[in-house]
């Protein structure tokens, strides 16, 4: 019987082919047909490279420490010494077969040879498309002069990146050695972890190292930014100084004073200035972050610890506004929520708060952690009966888990029944956010300076609109809010943060930048002008081609196109942090910058 036959009993067939066979043949054919390019010339590339010329392919197989004298990457690069290893400019080629287009990079060598740079991957076609990945094979060859055609036969140029400063074969190797030591990515994945993301990979760590954002903020500039960025703060109007909230809380808490922030500005400028470790902080958080679109971040975390020393100087100072933060400094959990609980207004208030602060973070949270669930069921199937059964299981154990929680819970503890009591509440909108407030409550969130800032503001709207809410009761919300204690270091990021990443990106455009000769407008369709900074060659090529292949993913119905986009990206940076000392993230020891990013 055919799919085109009629009959009756047509419903007796799987329903996974009835809804899911059209997507399912498209899948199939896309991962066949990209596969098959891979195999087959990782196949011929890995049987070619038992010979001993110069000329052959090298399959990458680096020992596990890096440059030791028995590898046989590092023997092949001392036969690369005869003639030239150095290299300004970076070519990205894709094959012109599709459907998968393969990719890979020519190192245009000083002396008029050329590198080719590429993965493949060797393996079942099914376990491509899966978690676990297959084999993968990162492969270099050199090509003399005259035989640089063959290293670009049928492909075509994509764009040619100058780097503006010398390179070595060595930076290259050392980019392959650490995705190769880098959990997910030393395995081939058809969607991530393939030919597009060692080139991308390449190129990304190379103009990052053009970048060099740790060394774009000496000690003059530094200082310089923090002053002016204060003494603008300091500037401002009562009511304009109130859109940063630790100005905001310090004027409820101090009505009577007519500068009520002067003393948090004057706190935070003084050891911006004098403590040498902010600095270190700022380079620091800089080393570590390959996208400029992580610093924002990184820079909060890195900075936190000083936050706290200026937090606890403002406590320590005689004036009334520096008592109060004392006070909420010293008021614990467990007192803050007694005093929550046994005030019925101040209950009501709290529930409000998590209605209003926390449920939008938990339920972005929760769209990602079922879009990841999603994924992870398609990238590592089960059998069909053991998801049947995990589906029973679930339904019978629901239920007791929830009692079992009920019995076990400590009903003593008032931290514990305010969450109890703030679930309860939310729960009545028929929708159960106990799990997603539990997996919301995540280090992502305690950390989040946009957080803290919006939890801060909206305790203080709550009480601004209730006459009967007062000073104490604006305190223990902040000792005790949806999420704990509600960090008062991170509301000093919104005066240094933003300034910091203005003058770090003012810094990189006065600096020489790279060339971005786009050979194909369709390929980079958002550059422009060939020359441009580190950071919008991120955006505009390397970001965009990643967005392009994860939609391609998507279209061929693998897996979700922002979970791929995500992911790589993640792992790229992973990638950058875990480069050996001298290359890509830079050593820093007792404060002290060291760039030695030099071949070794």
């Amino acid at each position: 019987m055919t799919l085109d036959t009629p009959t009756k009993h047509k419903s007796t067939r799987p329903l996974r082919n009835v809804f899911r066979l059209p997507k399912s043949r498209q899948r199939d054919s896309f991962i066949k047909a990209a596969f098959a390019a891979s195999s087959l010339r990782s196949s011929r590339l890995v049987a070619l490279s038992v010979s001993h010329n110069r000329e052959r392919p090298l399959p990458m197989t680096f020992h596990q420490e890096w440059q030791h004298k028995s590898c046989s990457v590092m023997k092949w690069y001392d036969g690369q010494k005869a003639s030239s290893t150095k290299f300004y400019s970076i070519q990205h080629r894709k094959s012109i077969q599709g459907p998968f287009y393969h990719e890979f990079l020519l190192l245009k060598l000083t002396d008029g040879a050329v590198c080719r740079v590429e993965r493949l991957g060797e393996g079942s076609p099914m376990n491509a498309i899966r978690l676990v990945g297959i084999k993968s094979h990162d492969v270099i060859q050199w090509y003399p002069n005259e035989q640089r055609s063959k290293a670009e036969a049928e492909s075509e140029s994509i764009t040619e990146v100058d780097l503006g400063q010398e390179f070595d074969i060595l930076d290259v190797l050392v980019i392959c050695y650490a995705v190769q030591k880098t959990k997910p990515c030393n395995v081939y994945t058809l969607q991530r972890y393939n030919c597009y993301f060692l080139c991308l990979t390449i190129l990304a760590v190379l103009t990052r190292r053009v970048a060099s954002w740790e060394t774009a903020i000496t000690t003059d500039i530094w200082n310089d930014c923090i002053i002016r960025s204060l003494d603008k703060v300091s500037n401002l109007g009562l009511e304009e100084a109130t859109q940063y909230p630790i100005l905001r809380l310090c004027a409820m808490l101090d009505p009577d004073n007519p500068q009520p922030g002067a003393l948090v500005v004057d706190k935070l400028r003084s050891h911006l200035i004098t403590s040498s470790g902010c600095l270190y902080a700022h380079n620091r958080a800089m080393s570590g972050a390959l996208w400029r679109s992580s610093l924002q971040r990184a820079l909060s975390i890195e900075l936190l610890s000083e936050f706290e020393s200026v937090i606890k100087a403002v406590a320590e100072d005689s004036s009334r506004c520096g008592s109060q933060i004392q006070d909420i400094i010293d008021t614990s959990d467990d007192d803050a929520a007694t005093r929550i609980l046994g005030n019925k207004k101040l209950a009501g208030h709290f529930t409000t708060l998590a209605k209003q602060v926390l449920v939008p973070f938990m339920n972005d949270f929760s769209r990602r952690y079922q879009a990841r669930q999603r994924m992870e069921w398609l990238e590592t199937p089960i059998p069909f009966y053991l998801g049947v059964l995990s589906v029973i299981l679930g339904a019978v154990s629901a239920p007791v888990l929830k009692l079992a929680h009920s019995i076990l819970s400590d009903k003593d503890d008032p931290g514990e029944q305010l969450m109890q009591y703030a679930a309860s509440v939310l729960l009545v909108d028929g929708k159960d956010k106990t799990h997603e407030i539990a997996d919301a409550i995540t280090e992502e969130i305690k950390s989040s300076s946009e957080f803290h800032n919006t939890a801060s503001t909206t305790v203080m709207d709550t009480v601004a609109s209730d006459p009967g809410v007062d000073q104490c009761n604006l305190k223990t919300l902040h000792a005790r809010s949806p999420v704990g204690e509600l960090s008062l270091p991170l509301l000093l990021c919104p005066f240094v943060v933003p300034a910091l990443l203005d003058i770090g990106r003012a810094v990189e455009e006065e600096r020489q930048g790279i060339i971005a000769r786009v050979f194909s407008e369709a390929e980079a369709p958002n550059i422009h002008n060939p020359e441009v900074t580190p950071t919008e060659f991120q955006t505009l090529y390397i970001k965009h081609r990643i967005a392009t292949h994860a939609k391609r993913v998507e279209d061929n119905h693998i897996t979700a196109a922002p979970l791929v986009r995500e992911d790589m990206e993640k792992v790229m940076e992973m990638v950058w942090q875990n480069l050996p000392s001298g290359f890509g993230c830079a050593s820093i020891h007792n404060g002290i910058l060291y760039t030695t990013y030099t071949s070794k």
